[in-house]
């Protein structure tokens, strides 16, 4: 009886980690087919919602503000010309994310990669993974919650990258402005293939089963602490980021705006 239930252990073991190596493998092609490569760092995703339909649209500069409907109204959470930025690049590119390849900015859509908002992105991803891989050096004077000490991974099977997306912004009507009530911060860990994709980046690869044990940890502690990690200044930038790239994409999509035309206006606005 005893050996018939190790067997039977054994056997849904083996059954939980198939299906867990094929979830993540069907992962890592949905974002290799989106971005072309992995990308080893922050991407902005989705379209927000809770905005009522928006027939007009200004923008007031003494507030980055933008006026909906004449009597509704959207705080910018990010500088002008960050506005400005996001939503030129959303005229061009759905897509808005940076992955660092060796130590060089990739940036996924139309943002420039020397761009203020893409260092912005870069710095939030120098956080997230350095506390998933362990690299405590580049968390000097920075609080983790719950003043978290990451564990190290001496030596890894395969190599891996963390992959942190920002999504599913949700927005209410309070008193005639609209804030932001909901938000995800997804944290991946996903393996590494030999080579290298057409526009130089990471490749997906296999044997989720041999990432470091101390990494997924490290992830977990993410994830169980999502909201408390991005109220950290710099990954808090990012996030804001992410709200605003929502809002455009809905201003696109729902209000067939040009987003170009607008991007101009909020830049040239005086």
């Amino acid at each position: 009886m005893h050996t018939k239930n190790i067997i039977l252990s054994m056997v849904l073991l083996l059954i939980t980690l198939s299906c867990w190596q094929n979830q993540w493998q069907t992962e890592s092609e949905n974002i290799l087919q989106r971005y072309g490569s992995l990308p080893k760092g922050v991407i902005l995703e989705g379209q927000a919602s809770g905005f009522n339909r928006i027939e007009t649209i200004k923008y007031r500069l003494s507030d980055n503000t933008f006026i909906l409907n004449q009597n509704t109204f959207y705080p910018c959470p990010i500088p002008r010309t960050q506005v400005a930025a996001v939503l030129l690049a959303l005229s061009k590119d759905d897509r808005i994310g940076v992955s660092i390849v060796n130590k060089k900015v990739l940036s996924y859509g139309a943002l420039r990669p020397d761009g203020e908002t893409s260092k912005a992105l870069v710095q939030a991803d120098k956080i997230l993974v350095s506390v998933i891989f362990g690299w405590t050096k580049n968390l000097e004077g920075i609080t983790l919650p719950h003043d978290y000490t990451p564990k190290q991974t001496k030596r890894r099977q395969i190599p891996a990258v963390s992959i942190n997306k920002f999504k599913d912004y949700n927005f209410a009507l309070v008193d005639n402005v609209y804030y932001l009530q909901s938000m995800k911060m997804i944290n991946l860990l996903l393996p590494v293939g030999p080579g290298s994709a057409a526009d130089g980046g990471y490749l997906p690869g296999q044997n989720m089963e041999l990432l470091s044990p101390a990494d997924l940890d490290n992830l977990d502690e993410i994830k169980a602490n999502s909201r408390a990690y991005i109220d950290i200044p710099q990954i808090s930038k990012a996030a804001k980021i992410g709200e605003f790239a929502a809002f455009a994409r809905y201003l696109r999509n729902s209000g067939n705006l040009n987003l170009a035309v607008l991007a101009q206006h909020v830049a040239r606005s005086n």
